[in-house]
């Protein structure tokens, strides 16, 4: 999936975004179906293009965590499935496992970027379905209440 110019470019010391967008549209366009994503698809590309930036902006800004949270939560909110988050994550970890440029002598960025993303996804998806519950549950109320009256 992951190209070796991805990597190299990496090493080199800067983020090849359009490789990077490239490789995400691949792996956003695999798992399209799969995953029930509830975006349209004519929105994938923008969508490719937003998760390239925001990586990016992750590295440039020393790794804001709050912003890769924050992220996540758009994702969530965009309709962004977790196997497509899953696969776009696996994307990173290919183009940043071996990089010297985003490593520092620490896990790679893809996995400290991952983190924070991963949790703002996960938060937000808990909190739309207990939504979706508490909307299910006052309908279901409603409807006891009609059928008692």
């Amino acid at each position: 999936m992951i190209t070796s110019d991805a990597t190299t470019s990496m090493r080199a010391g800067k983020l090849d975004e359009t490789r990077l967008a490239a490789e995400l549209q691949q792996a956003l366009q695999a798992t399209i179906f799969d995953s029930r994503l509830r975006i349209a698809p004519k929105r994938m590309h923008q969508i490719v293009q937003e998760v390239a930036t925001a990586f990016r902006r992750f590295l440039e800004e020393h790794e804001h965590t709050d912003a890769a949270y924050t992220f996540g939560q758009y994702l969530a909110d965009a309709g962004v499935g977790h196997r497509t988050l899953l696969a776009l994550m696996d994307v990173f970890h290919h183009t940043c496992w071996e990089s010297a440029a985003t490593t520092t002598g620490r896990s790679p960025a893809s996995v400290r970027y991952g983190t924070p993303l991963l949790a703002g996804y996960m938060a937000r998806r808990e909190a739309n379905l207990l939504q979706e519950q508490e909307r299910t549950r006052l309908a279901l109320e409603r409807a006891r209440t009609r059928d008692t009256n």
